[in-house]
């Protein structure tokens, strides 16, 4: 152990009392001529979210969209998010890269922010986050733009959690799944369905009331009931009489997975609001999901939706319990545990303890079943009851942005609630079982000079019966998996020859609990002509177990330290007397 000199150990006292109260604090609610420049060296032109917010408006008397038109006021449109995505993966390549995962039907491409410590080859687990399935929750997407922010700034500053969290794990980030939604919200705040067109009315013709706007200059879009149609305002391009009975778009696609996909909680009808389509994926942003997550090795996921502050998870088509009830609850409880922190969040509560509709082809029902992914929804906020009132002839309703999205000046703190409910998810908790799942502690590849491949793993049986594992590899772009070796040890090694046309496999262990139910999962991506070892395997000496030669680096950098801190003070007690 390096011995320290009590005098050191003063002067660092005393630099630390002279400096601290100068030193401006790292906070992510700064703002202001207070904002963190002292990391936007990294991110040349960057604007944080708690920038862009700071002093921003209350609730405004209208429409957000209405009033802003297509910037959308402090709220992010489709450029700017692709914009910040840019910059990013531009600016900070060893953390974030960006690319499509498809197109929608209007040619928008649907980005994804991967988010991990690039430079680390270990294994790592795989979380995904999705923002803005139905185009009118946009603070869904203002949400992940905040937690985005917070993820590149806790990297920079290298603070600990963070910087072992990104080498353990890759967030794929979608801020927005329904572009073509987001850009026929910046006219007509009640879109809610995506950019294919649909003849609602059934006359023949597809969105032929595009031009929905404020006839009546009051900064609302109103909805109305008329001769049992649903018409909002706007203008009668086809002069039948009716305005704005046939809006752009489409199909609800959180109604449009195979799941469940007829029944009560959608509809066939393209009038609807929860109309699901002509078919399960017949939309080409559910294929793309569809697609990348089949691509992939997700153990947990989430998407953001508002309208009610609920933490939601499979079944969503039944009230029947799925066969994770107990894990998937909770889970759920913690999340609503970690929301009532803040006086924001104080209304979540969890989908089925709060007596909640039923929903048919949910995006979370299907990844459970078809990927056996622990998906969850967050509904992040629900506002005031939008206005409805009778006019005499017809029903009227207004307000519908405030219900689903807050005022700019609440945006961050709900934002801060909803990045410590993700972080906690995507941290991959376990809280069934006492606390005592099975946990993977050592998982390793060595390939040899003829190609073979050896696969050794370690496991830590928390007391569980019944434990099966499962080695499976991949080499297509579609993640096909191929076992290899099933066993109940917990601790093992298993030898085979991979494809020799393949220059990339990826390697799998899957542990469950004989009773089909994942109870933990690491996969590992490797050039096959070169041998890798998980770093995460590598022990550290202890403490007293440092060599003489670290001995002498350490007391040569306290040195250092302690000449440094006599510099700095004798500095600043100088700067004081002239002041």
């Amino acid at each position: 152990m390096v011995s320290i000199p009590k005098v050191n150990v003063l002067v660092i006292i005393i630099m630390l009392l002279i400096i601290l109260p100068i030193t401006p604090s790292i906070s992510s609610n700064l703002g202001g001529e207070k904002s963190l420049n002292k990391v936007n060296r990294y991110i040349n032109d960057y604007v944080w979210m708690w920038d862009e917010y700071y002093n921003a408006p209350g609730d405004l008397q209208g429409d957000e969209p209405v009033i802003w038109g297509g910037s959308l006021g402090h709220y992010h449109n489709y450029s700017e998010i692709m914009g910040k995505l840019d910059l990013l993966a531009k600016s900070l390549p060893e953390l974030a890269k960006t690319y499509s995962i498809g197109q929608t039907f209007n040619g928008r491409e649907i980005m994804c922010l991967e988010l991990s410590n690039h430079s680390y080859s270990g294994g790592k687990t795989e979380f995904l986050l999705i923002g803005q399935t139905h185009a009118r929750e946009a603070i869904t997407v203002e949400n992940i733009l905040y937690l985005i922010d917070q993820i590149v700034l806790e990297h920079i500053i290298k603070t600990s959690f963070m910087t072992d969290f990104l080498k353990k794990t890759n967030l794929y980030i979608i801020p927005t799944l329904n572009p073509d939604g987001l850009e026929l919200l910046t006219k007509n705040p009640w879109q809610r369905r995506n950019g294919r067109p649909v003849d609602g009315d059934l006359d023949g013709r597809t969105d032929d009331e595009a031009e929905v706007c404020d006839v009546d200059g009051d900064n609302y879009i109103s909805r109305i009931y008329a001769d049992e149609k649903v018409l909002l305002e706007g203008i009668d391009l086809d002069h039948d009489g009716y305005a704005g009975e046939d809006i752009p778009g489409g199909v609800d696609l959180n109604r449009n997975y195979p799941k469940e996909f007829i029944g009560p909680g959608s509809s066939d009808d393209p009038n609807s609001l929860v109309y699901r389509g002509t078919e399960p994926l017949s939309e080409l942003e559910s294929q793309a999901m569809d697609l990348f997550v089949k691509m992939h090795d997700f153990n947990f996921g989430l998407s953001l939706h508002s309208g009610i502050q609920s933490v939601i998870y499979p079944w969503g088509y039944t009230n029947d319990p799925s066969p994770d009830e107990e894990e998937f609850h909770a889970v759920a409880e913690q999340l609503v545990e970690i929301a009532h922190d803040y006086s924001i969040a104080q209304d979540f509560g969890i989908w089925g303890d709060q007596g909640m509709y039923t929903v048919n082809g949910e995006w979370g029902d299907y990844m459970y079943a078809e990927y056996g992914m622990k998906a969850y929804t967050i509904e992040t906020y629900r506002g005031p009851e939008y206005t409805s009132y009778y006019n005499g002839t017809n029903w009227l309703s207004y307000g519908i942005w405030d219900f689903f999205n807050p005022a700019p000046s609440e945006v961050i703190e709900l934002s801060e609630a909803i990045y410590k409910m993700i972080m906690y998810l995507a941290s991959e908790p376990l809280v069934t079982y006492s606390n005592s799942l099975a946990e993977i502690t050592s998982f390793t590849v060595d390939v040899s000079e003829t190609n073979m491949a050896l696969v050794s793993w370690e496991i830590f049986d928390a007391d569980m019966d019944d434990l099966r594992i499962d080695v499976s590899y991949s080499t297509d772009t579609e993640m096909e998996w191929v076992n290899v070796y099933s066993t109940n040890s917990t601790t093992g090694e298993h030898q085979f020859i991979p494809p020799n046309d393949q220059d990339e496999i990826m390697i799998k262990i899957v542990v469950d609990d004989g009773k089909q139910k994942v109870v933990a999962k690491r996969s590992l991506s490797f050039d096959i002509s070169e041998p890798i070892i998980d770093p995460t395997d590598v022990t550290e000496p202890e403490n007293n177990e440092t060599s003489p030669e670290n001995n002498e680096k350490a007391s040569f950098g306290f040195i250092e330290m302690t000449v440094i801190a006599v510099v700095v003070a004798t500095i600043a007690i100088k700067r004081r007397k002239k002041e």
